[in-house]
């Protein structure tokens, strides 16, 4: 092998432990980025005022905005070693990254979770809240239906005038726009005279939120909504085209030991 051969096979092995480094480098910062973006949320973060939560819609659980207290929580956690716990988790790993987009699911979202028994209208659920970026979100996810909330913490004081309906549709179709997968065919919806599903919109007092009357196996067209100009709860059945039931099936006792004895 010549003197030249031998310096090219040099450099060029130098480049490559570069290039390793630079890759390396950049992975760990942007890990570390991602890591950043996210940050607890504190238990006593409000998505509605109380006033705002005794006007809430029938079909948008007061205590899926809320969170419940410590000692609360103590009575009802269940141990994630319990088998139908990790089921419950998987399941809800699975059904967040099929309706959020990614950006906002953190990597150790698992790891967030509180898994509490008959915590959602008597039904077990699974919980979870957390700030990502400049916006507080919580997910409450049982057996059938996903509960996500979401409110900027950026612009906390800054809200929609809720008796303006084309500012309410409009504030609604950048929030799905921005949060959840499926976003064209949702906001297809809010156009939509025939399909009568997001068109209607109930204007309350301080609270505007949809009127659906109607079922389908496409969580995205079922979903419901409601909003008092600052945060917004979509409520969203678990229903996709591989469901065969028409609506989801509510189960007390999804995981918790009283329902596997």
């Amino acid at each position: 092998m010549s003197t030249r051969q031998v310096i090219a096979y040099f450099l060029f092995f130098i480049l490559v432990e570069c290039i390793f480094i630079v890759d390396t480098s950049f992975a760990d910062r942007l890990n570390k980025l991602k890591i950043e973006r996210v940050k607890e949320l504190s238990s006593n973060f409000q998505f509605y005022s109380n006033e705002t939560i005794s006007k809430l819609p029938i079909f948008i659980s007061k205590e899926s905005v809320m969170w419940m207290d410590d000692k609360v929580i103590k009575e009802r956690k269940m141990e994630r070693n319990v088998v139908e716990v990790d089921l419950a988790m998987r399941n809800v790993i699975k059904w967040i990254k099929i309706v959020v987009k990614e950006r906002w699911i953190p990597e150790d979202i698992e790891r967030r979770f509180l898994a509490l028994r008959e915590s959602l209208e008597g039904d077990d659920a699974i919980w979870t809240r957390y700030q990502c970026e400049e916006y507080a979100i919580q997910i409450v996810v049982s057996y059938g239906v996903i509960v996500f909330s979401v409110k900027s913490i950026k612009d906390n004081n800054g809200s929609v005038l809720i008796d303006d309906e084309s500012k309410v549709k409009s504030f609604i179709a950048k929030s799905v726009d921005r949060f959840l997968n499926k976003s064209d065919e949702i906001n297809k919806l809010l156009t939509d005279e025939k399909k009568k599903m997001l068109t209607e919109i109930v204007i309350g007092d301080g609270v505007a939120y949809i009127d659906s009357k109607t079922f389908s196996n496409l969580w995205w067209e079922w979903l419901e909504w409601c909003t008092d100009g600052k945060t917004i709860t979509f409520w969203i059945p678990k229903t996709d085209e591989r469901t065969a039931i028409e609506q989801p099936t509510r189960v007390k006792h999804w995981f918790s030991k009283e329902g596997n004895k």
